[in-house]
This record gives structure tokens, C-alpha cells and sequence, in this order.
């Protein structure tokens, strides 16, 4: 866990993962530095709707393939942030690849 040395400043980066059983990610944040004005902000790739953006599902295969890993899609992200006890507040596209995913405690 790396916390910001600022004091006015609260944020907190732990790395995320997902293969931990029952929490999601959010099982590697430190809970007591989260509070209900807090945001989770993720970085990773969406996969978009059947027939639109094949770029994600080009992503979601080279993963699958190299990794044995998949990016997930909108709902899947929900599920896995609901799962941590937080709420997907919104997705950005940052780049071509990559979202930004805001998520809020629930």
C-alpha cells in the first residue's frame, strides 16, 4: 500500500486484483482509508456491446491467449465492484484501450 505524503491530501494506491476469492478488488484496499466521499478510480480496458469496438475484443483475445486472462465488459464490472461493496459511478474512454472506471462506495 502506497499513501500520499501530502496531509491534505487522502488518497491511497493498493495494487488490484482480481483473482482474490470474495472481495474483488477491492479486497487489497486498505478499508479504513475509504470514506463516503471517496473514489476508486481503475484503469483497464471495457469490452464494448456485440458488433461495435473491436479493438477491446482484440484486447480480450490477445489476453486470453498470452495471460489466460479477459478483460471484462460494462456488467461484468458492475458484478465484480459490487462484489467489493463499491458502485460503478461511470466509465470514461481515456484512450482507444484503456477507461477510466469510477466507482463509489455503496
Amino acid at each position: 500500500m502506497t499513501r500520499s505524503t501530502n496531509p491534505g491530501s487522502t488518497w491511497a494506491y493498493a495494487p488490484l486484483r482480481s483473482s482474490r476469492p470474495r472481495g474483488g478488488y477491492a479486497a487489497g484496499l486498505n478499508v479504513e482509508a475509504i470514506t463516503q466521499r471517496s473514489r476508486l478510480l481503475i484503469v483497464d480496458a471495457v469490452v464494448g456491446p456485440p458488433n461495435e469496438d473491436p479493438q477491446s475484443k482484440f484486447l480480450d483475445l490477445m489476453m486470453l491467449v498470452t495471460a489466460g486472462g479477459r478483460e471484462r465488459t460494462e456488467p461484468e464490472w458492475r458484478a465484480l465492484l459490487a462484489e467489493g461493496r463499491f458502485r460503478l459511478e461511470r466509465i470514461t474512454s481515456a484512450t482507444p484501450a484503456n477507461h477510466v472506471i469510477e466507482a463509489v462506495p455503496d
